[in-house]
């Protein structure tokens, strides 16, 4: 009996819920056996692969594409990356829709970490430059990072894409994603002490 439970809680904890109607560890064959069309992104991180796609099981009204990062053929990390906000030199809807993500963060269970929200320390400081500020490094920036229960790990970020347009950058980390980093470090770092 013991043993029944303790797979159980193993597999519970391999496919746990991730956004969008994805589970994470899941492998890049069962997300394409689901219908989604993944197309291969060049990454230089050895162990991860990184695929585009434009449609998931639970798709977002204003995602533009999602982007699915995977260690060792299993699901770690995913990117939504918003339809591009436009007509804004003021940032004004950028962060109206920015507020509308970190709102729906906490509501569906996850708790804030740390956020800097901040324009204007360096060069751009005129309130029409907000994205050439968020550009530009040490100027500005409008980032909320999330935790959950379940080591999820998770941030909304305002993304600049020109002088009076952005987008919003949402980032879901799987419970085993720092792991993998970690793990990709370790091995370069053993590779780097073996070349002497």
């Amino acid at each position: 009996m013991k043993t029944i439970i303790l797979i159980i809680f193993m597999f519970l904890t391999c496919f746990a819920k991730a956004p969008f109607g994805l589970a994470w560890n899941s492998s890049i064959q069962d997300i394409k056996s689901n219908g989604i069309e993944l197309t291969a992104q060049e990454v230089d991180i050895p162990g991860f692969k990184v695929y585009l796609t434009t449609s998931l099981p639970k798709n977002h009204s204003d995602a533009d594409h999602y982007v699915l990062m995977f260690y060792k053929d299993t699901l770690v990390k995913i990117l939504m990356i918003s339809k591009t906000v436009s007509d804004d030199p003021f940032g004004l809807k950028g962060i109206e829709k920015y507020k509308e993500y970190t709102q729906l963060m906490l509501s569906v269970g996850y708790t804030e970490h740390r956020t800097f929200e901040n324009i204007g320390r360096l060069l751009y400081k005129e309130p029409y430059e907000f994205y050439n500020c968020l550009n530009y490094p040490g100027c500005g920036e409008y980032i909320s990072f999330f935790e959950s229960g379940e080591g999820e790990k998770s941030s909304v970020k305002i993304k600049p894409e020109g002088r009076s347009s952005g987008l919003i950058l949402i980032t879901f980390e799987g419970p085993d994603c720092e792991n993998a980093f970690k793990r990709v470090k370790e091995e370069q770092d053993k590779i780097n002490e073996s070349s002497f």
